[in-house]
Order: structure tokens, then sequence, then C-alpha cells
């Protein structure tokens, strides 16, 4: 009958065995995984990040179109006009504020020379594209 090396091994059938060191096999399946999980999701990410992008360069597109628009009718009429009743508030804020339509960031990010002007009033129509989904 065989023994223990280390004397009686009657007690030990009651504890189960728990291996010490993990299957490397197992190890690799797992980071495989992981690996796999945060490709997937850097992936995801990747692209939201590119659509919002796309938008926000069409919104920036169309500012700068209503700001050329707005100079064109202003020069046109002579000046400023007042804002009617129904212009005077547009979600519960005042025309003044110039918060509305994202004015002071689009201020900052670029100049409101003619250049840039012509240049947005060219391509209007990718800015349409864009804003519609397709063609």
């Amino acid at each position: 009958e065989p023994t223990s090396p280390l004397g009686d091994d009657s007690q030990c059938e009651a504890c189960p065995i728990v291996p010490r060191v993990t299957s490397l096999a197992t190890d690799e399946g797992s980071m495989q995984q992981q690996l796999n999980d945060l490709t997937n999701l850097c992936t995801r990410l990747q692209r939201q990040q590119t659509k919002i992008a796309s938008k926000i360069t069409a919104q920036d597109l169309e500012i700068a179109s209503l700001k050329a628009r707005i100079k064109m009718l202003e020069d046109k009429d002579g000046g400023v006009v007042e804002p009617s009743g129904d212009d005077a508030i547009i979600k519960g804020r005042s025309l003044e504020t110039r918060e509305e339509a994202g004015v002071d960031k689009s201020i900052e990010r670029g100049s409101n020379d003619i250049e840039e002007l012509v240049n947005v009033l060219t391509s209007l129509d990718a800015a349409n594209i864009l804003t519609s989904g397709g063609v």
C-alpha cells in the first residue's frame, strides 16, 4: 500500500486539492478575451468620436454661414435691426447674450474675415450634405 512521504494521507482525502498555479493556457485565453473586448471598445469609441467631430464641423459651417447671411442682411438694410417680439427671446435667453447658437464658441475658433466667409459659403453645399446625412 503506497504511503505519502509526509505521513498519513487519510486526513487529506477530505480536503480538496486546490492548484496553486493556474494554467498558462487559461490565463492566455482570459487575457486574449480582455484584449478583444478592449479593442472592440476602442473601435466603437473612435467611430463615435468621428461622428461627433463631423457633426461639430457641420454645425460650425452652418453657424459661419448664418453669420455671413446676417452680415449681408445688415449691410443690405444699412445697419442692425432690433429683433422683433418673436425673435427677441430664443430658448428663454435674449439674443443679446449671443449664446443661443454657440456664437461665442464659434467666434473663439476662428476669425470673421471675408475670405473665411467666402470659403464657408462655397462649402455650404457640403455642410448641407453632412447635416442631412446624405446626398
